[in-house]
């Protein structure tokens, strides 16, 4: 058993504010009365198995720093535990902080009101995001999302973004990529929402979203919210460049649905069948090739302090 804690404080050593993080809590704790351990996170261990210990030794509130991944594992850990998160997003996207309204601490000064807020805020019930899929070999592997799971070219164009080109440019990366596969031909997939019958259905990507909003605001997902109950499945068709464009317009003006290439449905599962191997990808992390994917969702199942 580890030195029991009131709060646990999952950092990604490499990321922003890091070095920062360890002496401020420590004061935030001392001054609240609050018993503090540190973990950092490591390839091997990127947070699920810190936050499950933590759980274990009996740790009411269990703060994350760092970007999308981590804090994706470190969910995955505490899940329907009852214990809270608290969110220090310190990556590039920060998918889920933000349609959480979080913000990325630029400063110190930043970065000390963020560890305040999130070691008194009331947590607040989310969704989670479940992936069960199976690759080429027929392994088969457990995953979960915050905000959004892609298979196909969207994950494509996170394959091709490297942590290089993010460090220097931030989200905008991924737009770099994704331009060089707007072209890329379509893929024929089997698709079941809930109980309905499986239909096969050209997409260049199908993105299964629990939280509404990408970077620069855009609402992806008109109906889905990260506590709403459900997932909202959007699969990306476009057959020409007439198509992107439309796509981009109505993006820009925050109406995606009325895009002839985007088809929407709402659900509370998924699956998915591929011919042959697909990319795929949650919150922007790469899982592996799928060749069969189910997607559900765990209403409520994760506290979050935000």
């Amino acid at each position: 058993m580890s030195d029991r804690a009131d709060v646990v404080v999952i950092v990604h050593p490499l990321r922003r504010h890091a070095a920062a993080i360890e002496p401020l809590m420590r004061q935030r704790a001392a001054a609240a009365g609050l018993r503090v351990r540190f973990e950092a996170t490591t390839s091997q261990r990127p947070g699920a198995q810190q936050a499950a210990q933590a759980v274990a030794d009996g740790a009411a509130r269990v703060i994350v720093a760092g970007g999308d991944g981590t804090v994706r594992s470190v969910a995955s850990g505490l899940a329907g535990s009852g214990a809270a998160l608290g969110i220090i997003p310190t990556g590039t996207a920060n998918l889920f902080a933000r349609n959480l309204g979080l913000r990325a601490p630029r400063t110190v000064k930043a970065l000390d009101a963020a560890l305040r807020h999130v070691l008194a805020a009331d947590p607040i019930p989310h969704d989670v995001g479940l992936l069960s899929w199976s690759d080429a070999d027929q392994q088969r592997h457990d995953d979960v999302f915050l905000a959004v799971a892609g298979m196909g070219e969207d994950a494509a164009v996170v394959a091709a973004t490297d942590e290089a080109l993010k460090s220097r440019t931030g989200w905008p990366a991924y737009l770099l990529r994704g331009a060089a596969r707007l072209r890329s031909p379509l893929h024929t997939l089997g698709m079941r929402v809930d109980d309905g019958p499986e239909l096969e259905l050209p997409a260049w990507s199908v993105l299964i979203g629990s939280a509404p909003r990408i970077p620069l605001g855009i609402r992806v997902f008109p109906h889905v919210r990260t506590d709403s109950g459900d997932l909202e499945l959007l699969r990306a068709a476009p057959q020409s460049l007439r198509d992107w464009a439309s796509i981009g317009w109505h993006g820009l003006i925050r109406r995606p649905q009325r895009a002839r290439a985007l088809h929407y449905d709402c659900a509370l599962s998924v699956e998915l069948r591929a011919r042959s191997p697909l990319l795929l990808q949650a919150d922007g992390d790469l899982l592996g090739r799928a060749v069969q994917v189910r997607a559900e969702v765990r209403p409520g199942a994760l506290l979050v302090a935000s």
